[in-house]
Formats: C-alpha cells, sequence, structure tokens
C-alpha cells in the first residue's frame, strides 16, 4: 500500500515533510528579519528545540538559499548544537554572516551545494533529494547561490522552487518526470496563469502557491492577490494556496 506524504506550512516557505516516519524541514529556520513575510512562530522554534512533538525525530534540514527569509545562521547553530541530523543540505555562501559556522557545526554530515551540477542525496531507498542550482529572481540577487529541490517519496515526487529565476530557468532536468506536487511562490504562480515569462513545462498534478505572509503581517496585500489568481485558475492541475498557520497537505 502506498504511504502518505504530509506536508505541513511552518511559516512563509517554512515546510516539514513527513513520509514513513521520516522527517525533512526545508527552510523553516528562519527569523524572516525586515521582510515582508513571517517569521516562524516562537511557539514552534520552542517545540524545534525541545525536539518534541512534530519535530521529535528530524532526519534532514534543507535551505534553497541563505536570504533571511529562508534561513537563520543563529537558529540554525542552536538546533544543530542541540540536535546532530544525519544530512543537512545548504549552498554555501560565505558572504552570509554566521552561515560558514553553521556548515561547519554539520561537519560530515553536510553537503555544501554549489552552483553547477545538480547533488543527489539518497536518505533511504524510497527518500530522496535532488538540488538543482538555479539562478535567483531579481538581478540584485542573480549573484546568490540558490537551488530548486525535488523530493521524492516513494513514487511521488514533490518540487520546491522558492526564488527560482522563473523568466530564466527552465527546469529542463525535469523535463518528462511527473510532479505530483510543485510548491511556488505568488510570483512564480502570477507567471505561470498568464503562461507568460516561464518558458518551460512541468507535468503537474497539483501547484501549492507558498511563500505568503500570514494575515497579521501581509503588509502587501499579497493574500488577497493570491487568492483571486486562485480563482481564475483554469489549467488540468489543481491549486492549492497554502497560507495559514500549520496548513497540511496530505498526497495520498
Amino acid at each position: 500500500m502506498e504511504k502518505t506524504v504530509t506536508v505541513t506550512l511552518l511559516a512563509n516557505s517554512g515546510l516539514l515533510f513527513q513520509y514513513d516516519g521520516y522527517s525533512i524541514l526545508l527552510d523553516a529556520l528562519q527569523r524572516s528579519e525586515n521582510a515582508p513575510f513571517s517569521p516562524l512562530p516562537p511557539a514552534l522554534w520552542q517545540e524545534m528545540l525541545s525536539a518534541s512533538g512534530r519535530f521529535s525525530r528530524v532526519d534532514a534540514l534543507l535551505f534553497t538559499h541563505l536570504h533571511p527569509d529562508h534561513f537563520s545562521a543563529d537558529m540554525t547553530l542552536q538546533y544543530l548544537r542541540r540536535h546532530p541530523v544525519p544530512v543537512v543540505m545548504m549552498p554555501r555562501d560565505p558572504s552570509v554572516p554566521g552561515a560558514e559556522e553553521a556548515a561547519a557545526l554539520a561537519g560530515s554530515h553536510l553537503l555544501s551545494l554549489r552552483a553547477g551540477a545538480p547533488v543527489r542525496y539518497v536518505l533511504t531507498p524510497e527518500i530522496s533529494v535532488l538540488a538543482i542550482p538555479t539562478r535567483h529572481l531579481d538581478k540584485r540577487y542573480y549573484a546568490v547561490p540558490h537551488d530548486c529541490f525535488l523530493l521524492t517519496f516513494g513514487t511521488k515526487n514533490l518540487l520546491v522552487t522558492a526564488d527560482v529565476d522563473y523568466t530564466y530557468e527552465t527546469l529542463s532536468l525535469l523535463d518528462g518526470v511527473p510532479i505530483d506536487a510543485a510548491f511556488v511562490n505568488p510570483l512564480f504562480f502570477s507567471a505561470l496563469l498568464s503562461n507568460r515569462f516561464f518558458k518551460g513545462e512541468l507535468h503537474l498534478k497539483q501547484l501549492c502557491v507558498y511563500h505568503i505572509p500570514f494575515a497579521a503581517d501581509d503588509t502587501m496585500n499579497m493574500r488577497s492577490s493570491v487568492f483571486l489568481h486562485a480563482s481564475r485558475w483554469d489549467k488540468p492541475s489543481r491549486v492549492t494556496v497554502l497560507s495559514e498557520p500549520l496548513q497540511q497537505l496530505i498526497l495520498p
């Protein structure tokens, strides 16, 4: 019988993936300082530090890039000092204060990603992670090391695109790969809706829009724009908007 994948929104772009007793945290240790997004709620952070509840077991920490709304060096250091994790995957970016120290603490468990060839890590025979080097959106951030992740759980493929430059990248490495769920930010979602800018082709069953502030932090009215666009979606793939604390997506 096929096992279930559960994805839980933690805050902003932070996601928890659970499958067959294994757990992966992606872009979850972040404070979103000076950014119009939502930081990780303090109660969830304390739950992580105490390794209780949904965070009693974490098998991998993944970071798409090291901007503060995706990564906090201080939180990562605190977490790794308490809880060694079997694998940490993060781009090397010496310009980010504390990032090298966090990488050193991860030690031999670290897969340090650089621009260039994709890197695949096999956690179990049924669980693997493919990191795909991509360009960050906005020419101001072209120099920022950035990766998309394809997570495979059994027969299910989940793609996390974070802040990929969808005007430049085609994700051609995934041509022909069936994607059970792709996670895109509101800008990428708008581009897919209008059939403009993105020149690639993704074989999607479900599109998940995330990287959205919670209601109390939405100073840019991003939420209303996303829901308006979702109401206009007329493509075969389903759309799910992940916008609420601890909202879950379950893939049976």
